[in-house]
């Protein structure tokens, strides 16, 4: 990581950055404790045992609370504001491979549609639109047990160069209560739980210039509308097709970047029943070196490690992919960077997923398999 130099930063962004060193370290903590204590599990335990170790994972999840939303806190707002290219469609679908393992990890269906009469490509702050989509369906799929989450995507006034889009989204879970409608009001420093990612969503589309709005709520599930501005370009960006990631079989090839020797043994004791193959590289710079020698069938990347980090070695393997003319590997982000970092930094590296650590077993067993089959 990074040394901070606090004699060349501005003080709210110094304790920005401290705040998410801070969370970032304490999620990898976390990943080791909670990786040991879910392998400690598997053993027999006495019923005194498995009182203890069920504390402590509670006081460990109650921690790993603290630390997301200390994390949110740090990343209420920042984004490029630099409008890109959207394509609905497009960015549905991707979306939906990145946050839909942990819906289909509950058993929940995570369904989108988009209106027919949208443009096909608009211009927006796609960057800023993503992490609202992350932080209120992240939401959703942390307080519906049962039934399906939707997104539907629909113009609401348009005319030949602009327009506002308005996405729909609805649940099946619990609804909001009057408590957490409330907390919305409340500055940011002091929401918590369901309000603080509500909030902080509200609070990014009002610097786009959209707002969020809250349609219905109550026992049967939840209902919001989240409207931004578009630009319709003059001339519509070109680019080619993305290409076809690799087909693969059941036991895989991983290649796992990880510099932490703790991270590496929790992940190896994951998977060493599933028949998988492991090549360790222990840095970025490793990473790329190994990828290009070997035949591999999905890269686990860590963010944070010496020489080349996990983001420019991903943005490194997929300049070498379009260069030997090869089809995109699956690379799937496992990493205690806070999630607005990751979507930020892993979506322009095109990496193909993430998961945030600490990662329970059977979700990153259900990401694994998720990307086996991506391409059957």
């Amino acid at each position: 990581m990074i040394p901070l130099n606090p004699s060349t930063v501005e003080p709210e962004a110094l304790q920005d950055a401290l705040l998410a060193r801070l969370t970032t370290e304490v999620r990898h903590a976390l990943h080791h404790v909670l990786g040991s204590l879910e392998l400690a599990a598997e053993d027999p335990l006495s019923r005194q045992q498995s009182k203890y170790l069920g504390r402590c994972r509670e006081s460990a999840h109650e921690l790993l609370r603290i630390a997301n939303d200390v994390s949110e806190l740090a990343d209420s707002g920042s984004f490029d504001q630099t409008p890109s290219k959207i394509q609905f469609s497009e960015m549905l679908e991707g979306f939906s491979n990145l946050i839909g393992i942990r819906a289909a990890r509950k058993g929940l269906d995570l369904r989108w549609s988009v209106d027919r009469r949208i443009p096909r490509v608009v211009a927006g702050y796609r960057q800023a639109i993503e992490m609202v989509l992350y932080r209120l369906v992240d939401n959703s799929i942390k307080f519906t047990e049962h039934g399906e989450i939707t997104l539907s995507v629909r113009q609401k006034s348009f005319d030949q160069r602009a327009g506002e889009i308005v996405i729909e989204m609805s649940d099946t879970g619990p609804g909001i209560t009057q408590g957490v409608l409330d907390d919305l009001e409340r500055p940011v420093s002091e929401s918590r739980s369901r309000g603080l990612g509500l909030r902080l969503a509200r609070k990014q589309l009002a610097e786009m210039g959209g707002y969020l709005d809250v349609i219905s709520s109550d026992d049967r599930g939840t209902k919001l509308a989240i409207v931004f501005p578009v630009i319709i370009p003059t001339t519509e960006p070109g680019g080619g097709a993305v290409p076809d990631e690799h087909p693969r079989s059941a036991a895989l090839r991983l290649l796992v970047a990880e510099d932490s020797d703790d991270s590496f043994a929790v992940f190896e004791a994951f998977v060493k029943d599933e028949g998988h193959f492991v090549t360790r590289a222990i840095d970025g710079a490793d990473a790329v070196a190994k990828f290009k020698q070997g035949s591999f069938d999905v890269v686990v990347m860590d963010v944070n490690m010496p020489v080349v980090d996990g983001y420019t070695a991903t943005r490194m393997i997929r300049e070498w992919e379009t260069l030997q003319g090869q089809a995109r590997l699956p690379i799937l982000l496992l990493s205690a960077d806070d999630v607005g970092r990751q979507m930020r930094i892993g979506s322009a590296a095109r990496c193909s997923g993430y998961l945030t650590k600490p990662t329970p077993k059977p979700e990153l067993l259900f990401a694994l398999r998720h990307y086996s089959q991506l391409a059957i």
